[in-house]
């Protein structure tokens, strides 16, 4: 449909509306149609305010700006829950939020997230790009590593992790039999000493298991010294 101005006169093609502008078409009609014939980012929806900006362009940017705290909201109605999904061109989800869960899905894992600035962890449901705080509901299969006794390990690049460790003390009839413990912060790492495990001198005590249990960051490492002690396989997940 045509919009006319005046009697006459020729169909709108451009310019601008200054009063308030209403689609009511019949059932079934789509109420607005936007063909854009570019490709190179032209916009195809620009909506500006005094404080705020949306834009919509040719390459499927969508844009929404504002210096006025901005909010953007997804308000399901009559007992429904609001869904926000990620998907690629094979229907497969990346990503999805659902508003009576609190959850984000990915792949087949679903996650609780925490905000992080600069890596630092704060509050909230997201984490930063690194995945720093993922606590995951389908987490992958423990995997092991052997830590050389002094020599620090790097356990996950790509979650937070729970290690155990057996270590047999083998103190002598003078010599105790200890196992420190650090962990190490990227970049360096620097290390950070946790406790030494201890079993006192004694020949008696030969032989005695201690499981190590050790919370360790994404991205940070693992170190154990042993002195008078045998370090096992660290499992970790």
């Amino acid at each position: 449909m045509a919009i006319i101005t005046a009697v006459g006169a020729s169909p709108f093609n451009g310019g601008t509306i200054t009063n308030r502008l209403t689609l009511h078409p019949a059932a079934g009609v789509e109420a607005l149609t936007i063909s854009g014939q570019s490709a190179d980012g032209t916009l195809l929806i620009d909506a500006t305010a005094t404080h705020t900006t949306f834009t919509v362009d040719s390459d499927g940017t969508i844009l929404y700006g504002s210096d006025d705290t901005p909010v953007f909201t997804i308000q399901a109605t009559g007992g429904t829950n609001a869904h926000l999904n990620v998907t690629d061109s094979a229907a497969n989800v990346g990503g999805s939020w659902t508003s009576n869960q609190g959850i984000i899905h990915q792949g087949d894992s679903a996650y609780i997230r925490t905000v992080s600035t600069s890596g630092a962890i704060t509050a909230g449901l997201f984490s930063d790009a690194a995945a720093h705080g993922w606590l995951r509901s389908n987490p992958p299969a423990p995997a092991t590593a052997n830590l050389g006794s002094g020599v620090g390990g790097q356990l996950s690049v790509t979650q937070d992790v729970h290690s155990y460790t057996p270590v047999t003390f083998n103190p002598t009839a003078g010599a105790a039999a200890t196992c420190l413990v650090q962990i190490g912060y990227p970049p360096t790492p620097t290390y950070v000493t946790l406790w030494t495990e201890t079993e006192p001198a004694g020949i008696a005590l030969d032989g005695t298991i201690h499981g190590l249990n050790v919370y360790v960051p994404v991205g940070w490492y693992l170190k154990l010294t042993a002195t008078n002690a045998t370090i096992g396989t660290t499992t970790y997940y």
